[in-house]
């Protein structure tokens, strides 16, 4: 939790204070000289790596990238900004509202920065000194590889990959360039569980899901998005017109499929009103009609296979949200610097879009039973009298 916490500070105080005279030697003055040429710089840190995003004109390239060198290796790391940041991070997850996903990541994810529950990053928070994120920023830029994606006119501007190139030389060096490993933090679920938390809300939310161990492979990956698809993923997928459209049971429900590392989650969720303090109104068995659903639908999907129609749909959603990524510079950097990591390189796309073509029915139904063989894990965050009502069932659930 305090590593996870560290690189929130890290975020937020990479800022840019470039010590120059020419600038003040502080941030609001750097960003009113870039904001005055258009140059748009942010920043972000994640519990692996220090990232940047750089948007400008092409007549101001080498401004931009300077500017971001400044950022990079002169941060803004003082003592007043770690306390407002420290205090702003401690009010933001104090106040946080309960999620059905808490204890399902604090189960799924244990040890691990995703697992940790909002009490223990707020009382390692209290732990965390300015030296422990200079200490983590200093090791991150010391044994980080350095990984660059660039979107800008090549085609009319070839000179401008030189100017990348000449500015990219004068950064600090990183390590050598390798494929980034997938950590082994998959773990099997040996028995059923239900995890519950309560909640004044009319609204229960229900999440049934499992994970199952993953590899990098681009047939597998697409088989995975789209059974999602079909399930739950869209307006028109399985779970949304049947538990929505024809059982009323809520305005939201949907499946999702996240990957970390070495391990799949596909997850099923709903929001159902249960207790209605307003008007008087209860209905305690949508919690048993949702999950009765879900399992319903897991069941057919294991046992029939898919439609011609529903997979050709599928494909056509997953290419069109692969190719709607790529309409902004954004979201070629991303697919690039993504690709560029994975055992395919940037070829993985070209490789992505065949493989969704070949995949069959068969394939989607092969996926089902792999990733629902496993046991469940139900969390549910609801109210006190919603848990109450529903304890013979949830008790049932885990035989």
């Amino acid at each position: 939790a305090v590593f996870e916490e560290r690189q929130n500070l890290i975020q937020e105080g990479m800022r840019g204070d470039d010590g120059q005279e020419n600038r003040g030697g502080n941030q609001e003055t750097m960003n009113t000289d870039l904001a005055q040429d258009g140059i748009m710089l942010g920043m972000s840190a994640s519990n692996r790596s220090i990232s940047s995003a750089l948007g400008c004109d092409t007549e101001t390239v080498t401004k931009s990238m300077q500017s971001l060198k400044e950022v990079i290796e002169n941060p803004r790391f003082t003592q007043e900004d770690f306390e407002h940041v420290k205090n702003l991070l401690t009010d933001v997850i104090s106040t946080r509202e309960k999620s059905a996903y808490d204890k399902l990541d604090e189960e799924f994810y244990k040890g691990l920065p995703n697992g940790y529950t909002k009490d223990e990053i707020l009382k390692d928070l209290e732990t965390i000194t300015l030296d422990d994120v200079k200490a983590l920023y200093s090791e991150l830029m010391k044994n980080g590889k350095g990984m660059v994606s660039v979107s800008a006119p090549f085609d009319r501007k070839s000179e401008l990959k030189q100017e990348f190139f000449n500015n990219l030389g004068t950064f600090a060096p990183v390590k050598e360039f390798s494929q980034e490993k997938l950590q082994e933090i998959y773990k099997p679920t040996e028995e059923i569980k239900v995890l519950t938390d309560t909640d004044y809300k009319n609204q229960a939310e229900i999440i049934e899901a499992f994970r199952f161990p993953i590899n990098q492979n681009v047939k597998d990956n697409a088989s995975l998005k789209l059974l999602n698809i079909i399930l739950g993923g869209t307006p028109s997928s399985r779970l949304f017109m049947d538990l929505r459209e024809n059982e009323k049971l809520a305005y939201h429900v949907k499946s999702h499929y996240t990957n970390h590392d070495n391990m799949g989650v596909m997850a099923l969720r709903i929001g159902t009103t249960t207790e209605n303090k307003e008007t008087g109104e209860t209905s305690f068995d949508n919690v048993q009609k949702s999950i009765d659903g879900f399992n319903r639908h897991i069941e057919k999907i294991k046992t029939e296979k898919v439609t011609d129609e529903e997979l050709n749909n599928a494909k056509l959603t997953l290419k069109n949200n692969i190719l709607s990524a790529l309409h902004s510079s954004d979201g070629k950097n991303n697919t690039l610097i993504q690709s560029g990591d994975s055992a395919y390189g940037i070829q993985r796309v070209n490789l992505y879009f065949k493989e969704i073509d070949k995949i069959s029915a068969d394939d989607i139904y092969n996926t089902a039973n792999y990733i629902f063989s496993g046991k469940p894990t139900y969390s549910i965050v609801a109210t006190e009298n919603t848990l109450k009502a529903n304890e013979e069932y949830l008790r049932k659930l885990k035989n």
